[in-house]
């Protein structure tokens, strides 16, 4: 996945702040985009909240963390994937949609069984 497919992701959905796709495997970002440059330091929370959550509930799929500043959405493809997309969102954006288009972002690269 390219930080192209990422750009276009995070700027069709307006209240998208930040999109990231990460190896949970080796804790590797491999591609982001964000609204405003953020430091490596958020990348790597942003990553390691979704390494914690797949790590201790492995059969799921799909997670969402909602704070008063919004909302981060976890998405692996399926049960035991390595390659996770994590976002950050506004209270906005319509998050039943945006992770079935981030769903679709991962099957298009290969990431579904």
């Amino acid at each position: 996945m390219t930080n192209e497919e990422l750009a276009q992701f995070r700027t069709h959905y307006q209240g998208c702040e930040l999109i990231l796709f990460a190896d949970l495997s080796t804790l590797t970002i491999l591609g982001s985009d964000s609204a405003i440059r953020l430091g490596q330091e958020h990348l790597d929370a942003l990553c390691d909240t979704a390494h914690a959550i797949f790590s201790r509930c492995t059969d799921v799929t799909r997670a969402c963390i909602c704070k008063p500043g919004g909302r981060r959405l976890f998405l692996r493809a399926h049960p035991g994937a390595v390659e996770v997309i994590a976002g950050v969102f506004d209270h906005q954006v319509d998050l039943g949609h945006a992770s079935q288009a981030a769903h679709e972002m991962l099957a298009g690269h290969g990431a579904l069984p």
